[in-house]
């Protein structure tokens, strides 16, 4: 259960190297448009997302459709498993979409979409950081967020 709690941690808190602002949704979605037709341009594209952010902290990743870390800007993580935890677990469910939940007293927000038949690009957030936030993604409960044991 502590490795969980850690891994949740790297991907919840992640320092704001970039970033100084809020952002509202249809910003969001316009540099989630841009960034995956980049990827598609061109693969090697995907190591400028090592330090760009979204609002003040917020960060891409990527996973393959087995739930490998393809991506994610603290190096340690690329190539973990991660298809067992609860996050991933719906983000290859969904294929496409968003959603939120709570850690401690923060909510975070996260938004996916396919890059191809392979991969999804991953945005987390907190959801303080996203001014329109209304929502309309779906919330994940706690009880829910506690992976299989393994």
């Amino acid at each position: 259960m502590k490795r969980f709690f850690l891994l949740l941690t790297v991907f919840a808190i992640i320092p704001s190297c970039a970033g100084t602002s809020v952002v509202d949704t249809p910003t969001i979605y316009k540099n989630y448009d841009s960034v995956i037709a980049s990827l598609k341009k061109d693969r090697r594209n995907y190591y400028e997302l090592r330090t760009k952010r979204v609002g003040v902290s917020g960060y891409y990743y990527i996973i393959d459709r087995e739930g490998l870390v393809v991506f994610h800007p603290r190096a340690v993580l690329i190539g973990a498993d991660l298809k067992g935890y609860w996050f991933i677990s719906q983000v290859l469910e969904s294929g496409s979409g968003c959603f939120h939940y709570k850690m401690g007293t923060i909510s975070h927000l996260v938004f996916f979409r396919p890059i191809n038949d392979n991969e999804t690009l991953c945005l987390a957030i907190p959801s303080a950081e996203v001014i329109d936030f209304t929502g309309n993604c779906r919330f994940i409960e706690k009880s829910d967020a506690i992976p299989p044991e393994q």
